[in-house]
C-alpha cells in the first residue's frame, strides 16, 4: 500500500544517472531489496545499514531516490530523513520513501513532517517496485522537466 504525502517529480529533471540510496539494517531484506532494484533496471545502488550511514552517504552523493527503513539502529528512518532533507546539497525534488513492516496511520504526521514522500509496507509488491523505478528514472517526455509541473505520484 503506497501512501503519498507529496507529488514528487519522477526522476531527476537534470538528466543525471539513476542512483538509489537504500538504507535497511536487516541483511536479508537488504539483499532482497537490492535484487528487486536490479530486476526493475536500477543497478547503481549505495547501501547503508543504519540511519547515520544513510545521512553520510547522502552528504557525499546526489540520489534519484532514497529508500529508508523506519526502524534502524544508530539513527531511525525519521531522524535520517530529517537530516538528509536539511543537507545543503539535497535536492528537494528527490523522493524519500519510508519502508516499514509496521505502518500505522498514527505515523503519517511525523513521517510527513520528516520529509518522507510516501510509505511502502513490507513486503513490497511487484507494483511497488515498478513505482519506485518510475520515481527514480529521469522523465522521458517534457512532463516533469525543469520548469514544468511535477509528475504526480502514480496511485494504485
Amino acid at each position: 500500500l503506497a501512501l503519498p504525502f507529496a507529488e514528487p517529480m519522477v526522476g531527476d529533471p537534470g538528466g543525471a544517472e539513476v542512483r538509489v540510496l537504500l538504507a535497511e539494517d536487516n541483511k536479508v531484506n537488504h539483499k532482497l531489496f537490492l535484487r528487486q532494484l536490479i530486476n526493475v533496471g536500477i543497478t547503481k545502488v549505495d547501501s547503508a545499514y543504519d540511519g547515520r550511514e544513510a545521512v553520510d552517504l547522502a552528504r557525499q552523493e546526489r540520489y534519484s531516490l532514497i529508500l529508508l527503513d523506519l526502524n534502524m539502529p544508530v539513527m531511525t528512518g525519521l531522524q535520517a530523513a530529517r537530516a538528509i532533507r536539511d543537507l545543503p546539497t539535497f535536492t528537494p525534488a528527490t523522493p524519500i520513501v519510508a519502508l516499514t513492516a509496521n505502518h500505522s496511520a498514527a505515523h503519517e504526521p511525523d513521517s510527513r513532517d520528516a520529509g518522507f514522500t510516501m510509505f511502502l509496507n513490507k513486503p513490497l509488491s511487484a507494483h511497488d517496485w515498478k513505482v519506485l523505478a518510475s520515481m527514480a528514472r529521469p522523465p522521458t517526455t517534457s512532463r516533469g522537466a525543469a520548469g514544468g509541473p511535477p509528475v504526480p505520484f502514480p496511485r494504485e
